[in-house]
């Protein structure tokens, strides 16, 4: 795609960008297959035989099954068979039993307790234990082997399935080694080269964002970075953050108390009787308790109507017909010409624009300076933001748009439920159309996700028309090689077992602060804020029904707040995934590792080098590891770096 900005953004992504986007991922998707060597076709048969052979032993696995549950039955009946048999043996083998006299001296037989002539009792008793005898040998002869026949088929299958699992990762193997971060990046920026993402955030753009647009550091004790990716639109910067939140919300804990006691009454004869009663009194008490969550926003700077400021909500039109838009238009309108006749009143600044549609499905109406405001939506700018607004798909108005000055904020609701982070293991698997499927729908997500929260933005052409002029950083000594943002997104990429106080009980929020600067390393501390949660107790005053009060217990938990404190060096490494594992199996480089951290402590992730350490590094240290990552590069990159290519 050529175009040098995107005049209306929903259109084109329905009549172009998607269709685009999805073609390019296909075709980077098929390039990294060409480029690792693996024959799809031979993998695609590999993994029908595993699932053939799994389905095989799955329908072994229930025939075994039924055979053992036969072979207890028939244990079970055997076990009858023996017990009744020996009944009616034992029965027979009874003496007739001792007779009696009747009134009038008769001598009467006394009656049998078998259920059958006594004859009788020795036949059924000889038949029954021998049934039991044949069914111990039917169960020894024949049904135990079956149940071990169709138990070695089974380990037989589940054998071979698992052979041929084994086969298609080593046949996927090459192509999984190859799945890198910032692979979206690469997919976006040739369906439109507009959207331009980077690698990281490093400390000379966060420098420039907070000299030329006022950007504040995340100063949140309570919000930590979890995730943040850098871009821009012709030149113009934004990041696309997630953060991880810890709030206080209010907790509901109850207690009870069982009661007792006496009373006395009389009875209907009037005698005075004993009452005992019993009651359960309930309490309950509310007290904080810490809830954490995640959250995502898009923050754009642009010096465009670098004075106005307003902010925006969602507006109702999600779900909604045409004429029901056209109604909420119409009721607004009323609500508009109230809102300018009392402005006039107060001699405010607001007029009402000519796009009655636009004003009300919008709804900027905080709006401090009307000449910005309308500088800044163009009719076209106002045609593309009804047209986003009202659209039903494939979010429809899902966004909140904040603009403070320099400072544009969009929060969606898409985005919150998106995983941009894009680690390279969502994609490996031993099946190729599986891996195929996951790498072209999660690529298709991650750029509709993204798009349409640059939607807002690339509505209004000003904001594309407004280049910024400084896009060459001075020589200057910046505060960090890398941004605060991303410092305080790597140390959420550590175990944060690790991290957490060894008394804590709930998440952790990580806060970040920069030690200083080791060459092209920063060293920076984080402080891990977690809670030990304490037993307590509350009794709380209740009435009985004795007309006494008890104090019931009530148990709540006091959340105490702990931190623990670790180092960390973070550090750019312009490399490949594949690369770094390479290296880290190096016996030098992971002689340094062991040295100075271990395994669950380093990290890489793109592009940037990552590890917790003890005790102390310094400047020899970066550079024995600059020498050990230059070593173990392979000669043709090196070569490629040194020439500047």
């Amino acid at each position: 795609m050529q175009d040098e900005v995107i005049l209306q953004p929903s259109k084109m992504y329905d009549s172009e960008l998607k269709a685009l986007h999805n073609e390019n991922t296909i075709n980077y998707f098929e390039s990294l297959v060409k480029k690792s060597g693996i024959d799809p076709e031979e993998n695609i048969k590999t993994v029908k035989k595993y699932r053939e052979a799994l389905e095989e032993a799955e329908k072994a696995k229930k025939k075994e099954r039924n055979a053992r549950i036969l072979r207890g039955f028939v244990l079970f009946v055997t076990i009858v068979f023996f017990i009744v048999g020996i009944y009616f043996i034992y029965s027979f083998a009874q003496p007739s039993g001792s007779g009696a006299v009747d009134g009038t001296g008769t001598a009467v037989e006394a009656a049998s307790s078998s259920p059958l002539p006594s004859p009788w009792n020795l036949i059924v008793g000889i038949i029954l234990v021998l049934g039991g005898v044949g069914f111990i040998i039917l169960r020894v002869k024949k049904l135990t082997p079956l149940v071990k026949a169709r138990q070695q088929y089974k380990e037989e299958k589940e054998k071979e399935a698992e052979e041929l699992k084994n086969l298609a990762w080593q046949q996927m193997a090459p192509l999984n080694e190859l799945y890198d971060w910032n692979m979206p990046a690469d997919i976006i920026q040739a369906t439109t080269p507009i959207i331009k993402l980077d690698k990281y955030f490093d400390g000379r753009k966060l420098q420039y964002l907070q000299e030329k647009y006022g950007l504040l550091d995340n100063d949140n004790p309570r919000s930590s970075t979890y995730f943040v990716q850098s871009g821009a639109i012709v030149g113009n910067p934004f990041l696309l953050i997630n953060y991880y939140n810890q709030e206080w919300v209010n907790h509901t804990y109850t207690g009870s108390l069982v009661i007792h006691w006496t009373t006395y009454e009389r009875d209907s004869n009037g005698d005075l009787r004993t009452v005992n009663h019993t009651q359960t009194l309930y309490a309950s008490v509310v007290k904080p308790k810490p809830n954490y969550y995640h959250n995502t926003e898009l923050l754009y700077l642009n010096g465009a109507a670098p004075d106005l400021i307003f902010n925006r909500e969602k507006s109702d039109c999600r779900g909604k017909t045409e004429k029901e838009i056209e109604k909420m238009v119409k009721k607004g309108e009323k609500e508009l010409e109230k809102m300018t006749t009392k402005a006039i009143k107060e001699g405010r600044s607001f007029t009402r624009m000519s796009n009655l549609e636009f004003d009300v499905l919008f709804g900027a109406l905080d709006r401090n300076d009307e000449i910005q405001f309308r500088m800044l939506f163009t009719p076209l700018a106002q045609q593309n933001m009804v047209t986003l607004v009202k659209s039903q798909k494939p979010y429809g108005d899902d966004f909140t748009f904040e603009k403070y000055k320099q400072l544009n904020r969009i929060v969606s609701d898409h985005s919150q439920n998106i995983n941009y982070y894009a680690q390279p293991t969502k994609f490996v698997d031993f099946d190729y159309e599986a891996a195929k499927k996951k790498f072209v729908d999660y690529n298709n997500e991650f750029f509709k996700g993204l798009f349409f929260d640059l939607a807002p933005i690339l509505s209004i052409p000003e904001y594309q028309m407004n280049k910024p002029l400084e896009y060459i950083y001075g020589d200057e000594d910046f505060y960090s090689n890398i941004a605060s943002f991303e410092q305080e997104a790597v140390s959420n990429s550590f175990d944060p077992d690790v991290l957490k106080h060894p008394d804590s009980d709930t998440p952790i929020i990580n806060k970040t602060r920069h030690i200083g600067k080791l060459h092209e390393a920063d060293h920076v501390l984080v402080t891990a804020h977690s809670f030990r949660a304490e037993d307590r107790v509350d009794y709380v005053p209740v009435r009985g029904g004795d007309g006494n009060v008890h104090q019931v217990p009530v148990p709540w938990i006091e959340y105490v707040a702990i931190s623990k404190e670790s180092d960390f060096i973070v550090k750019s490494y312009d490399s490949s995934r594949k690369e770094f594992n390479s290296n880290y199996r190096e016996g030098n480089f992971d002689s340094f590792v062991n040295n100075n951290t271990s395994d669950q402590n380093l990290n890489y992730e793109r592009g940037l080098l990552s590890f917790l350490f003890t005790g102390s590094i310094g400047w020899d240290d970066i550079h024995n590891l600059d020498g050990l990552l230059s070593k173990n590069r392979p000669q043709e990159e090196t070569q490629q770096i040194e020439e500047g290519e």
